[in-house]
């Protein structure tokens, strides 16, 4: 205690010690403790991360075979649902006979409304005088100086914005189209964008040291012919020299639908933003210049550089929108209240919302691992109520109010019909249009047969693809392990009779097979078998904590003293 023991009292010597003591507990229970949680990960990843030699030998051999196929696919979308009925008994016996893949967990159905928190008429009154204000200076004041200061009093007055010295292509193009062909000084607006209306002064230009680009595209994909895909590319190129629309060729052909329905506007860019092909062409043409085919990962891309620029720009900018005023926002909420308390005195939900235009939207039953409106304190509300309860009004992350009463509530234990109905109802649906696709399928396979080959088939959409494996991906139609099974057991060169899928039938033709032997399986297989033990080990302890939480009787009343967690 860096005293002599001798002057020390007694108290202060025992208290000392006692502090001591209990400090080494205290490590001694978070030692113990830590033990315990690395003993529970350890055997728990253990325990999870167990893969069988027939598991990894399976993974292999699926991830290493290949197959050089083409199809034809007839899919469910091609019946029209309005023609196909659902009783009540149908959906009834498909729950009783699939019982066993249904949760029976607890769940509730909500209607809901939603009152959106926006500016009144007085708000947006205010924010027009504001504009107004502004318009003035700029309509009476001749002089650009006296513009200028002016526009300098309505930035602090409005709590406007200085941006320092910014690339061409640092600046968001809504306000660039503005700013770039203004002189210094310049007031520019009202501009209206979609978050409020605007006024913009350029402070100031200069030359940069890192020139951008500004450039214009059309993608053409390589698809299955390299060649094809270049000629083609080679001929838009052609009608892009002669005059025609770039912008809306791009919109035509452009294989790039993001940039295609901007016209194949990719905006400014700098050095190290594109593939460097690209990259290369674009920096190395003039402004106007259409270059072109060039060659990518992507495909063969037709280039418009429509601009060059170095330069830097110095801007500020005065935002104007209608804000909310307290006196607003209060009716919304009182308004709000007051539609809860009428409901809580028996008044009808739909009917009140009626009353006050607002819409009634009803859910699917939702679980309690789902966050309503992005909110876990709304859902933990929600399930403290019985049916018919109502919540109290609350200010979303979508800022707006929502109200809820609970319509419908399911118990844990027996999953329920109710909750499961709209989805089964989809499955027998789906089932029954694949059904009625059979006799179209036997027909269409009826004429394909005759040919041979289905690349002599022309009448019918026929889908090649190259190098298919076997992990249930069809191109062009979605997840369907019944497909590429079919595939990888197909005798080759033949065309199969029509296969019922998932997702509808298919007429198939398998033209050539990779498939690794036995010798090569049991060589590999335990490389595989670490590369699944690994992934396994690093989700065992995630996945199981999350089980027994979802398992474990937690109370939570986390939503009656927080408004959001």
């Amino acid at each position: 205690m860096g005293r002599d023991p001798n002057q020390i009292p007694i108290e202060e010597r025992e208290k000392a010690i006692n502090d001591f003591r209990n400090d080494l507990i205290k490590i001694e229970n978070y030692l113990r403790s830590q033990k315990l949680n690395e003993a529970l990960n350890t055997t728990i990843t253990t325990a999870g991360s167990f893969v069988s030699p027939m598991y990894a030998k399976t993974v292999y051999k699926d991830e290493n075979s290949f197959a050089d196929v083409r199809f034809i696919h007839l899919g469910a979308k091609d019946i029209n649902v309005d023609n196909i009925k659902v009783t009540d008994q149908e959906i009834k016996d498909y729950f009783e006979k699939n019982k066993k893949f249904y949760k029976g967990e607890n769940q509730r159905k909500i209607k809901f409304v939603r009152i959106p928190i926006q500016p009144s008429k007085e708000d947006s009154l205010r924010a027009e005088k504001r504009i107004q204000k502004i318009l003035d200076d700029l309509n009476t004041l001749q002089d650009i100086a006296a513009i200028d200061s002016a526009f300098e009093v309505r930035l602090s007055e409005f709590s406007g914005e200085t941006y320092d010295w910014k690339l061409i292509k640092d600046i968001d193009p809504s306000r660039l189209s503005y700013l770039a062909n203004a002189v210094e000084k310049q007031v520019i607006g009202p501009v209206k964008l979609f978050d409020g209306t605007y006024f913009f002064r350029l402070d100031g230009r200069r030359k940069g040291e890192n020139e951008v680009v500004q450039a214009s595209h059309i993608l053409i994909a390589f698809g299955n012919n390299k060649d094809s895909a270049k000629a083609e590319a080679e001929k838009i190129l052609k009608r892009a020299r002669s005059g025609e629309d770039f912008a809306k060729l791009a919109q035509e052909l452009s294989q790039d639908k993001g940039s295609a329905m901007q016209g194949g506007d990719l905006g400014y860019f700098g050095k190290g933003r594109m593939v460097k092909p690209f990259e290369d062409a674009a920096f190395a043409a003039n402004p106007g210049q259409i270059v072109g085919p060039v060659e990518t990962q992507f495909g063969y891309h037709i280039i418009k550089v429509m601009d060059k620029k170095s330069d830097e720009l110095k801007y500020s900018e005065i935002k104007i929108t209608p804000t909310i005023s307290n006196p607003t926002r209060n009716k919304l909420f009182m308004d709000a209240h007051s539609f809860v308390k009428q409901v809580e005195e028996g008044k009808s939900f739909d009917e009140l919302a009626k009353q006050l235009k607002l819409r009634v939207d009803t859910s699917d039953f939702i679980s309690k691992t789902f966050p309503l409106f992005g909110s876990w304190a709304l859902t933990n509300e929600v399930f403290e109520l019985n049916v018919g309860g109502i919540t109290k009004p609350k200010e979303t992350k979508q800022n707006e109010i929502v109200i809820m009463q609970v319509i419908d509530a399911v118990s844990e234990g027996t999953p329920s019909l109710a909750v499961y109905e709209k989805e089964i109802r989809r499955n027998i649906i789906r089932k029954k249009q694949i059904e009625m696709l059979k006799d179209k399928a036997q027909k269409v396979f009826n004429e394909v047969k005759a040919l041979g080959d289905l690349a002599n088939v022309t009448n019918h959409n026929v889908i090649h693809q190259e190098k298919l494996s076997n992990n249930g991906q069809v191109p062009g139609v979605g997840m369907d392990v019944i497909f590429t099974n079919s595939v990888m057991n197909a005798e080759t060169g033949k065309i199969l009779e029509p296969i019922r899928g998932e997702n509808g039938w298919y007429i198939i033709q398998v033209y050539s097979k990779t498939i690794p032997n036995e010798n090569e399986v049991n060589s590999k297989y335990q490389e595989k078998a670490r590369e699944l033990r690994q992934n396994a080990r690093a989700s065992a302890y995630g996945s199981w904590f999350q089980t027994v939480k979802q398992k474990a009787k937690i109370e939570d009343y986390r939503s009656k003293f927080y408004s959001e967690y």
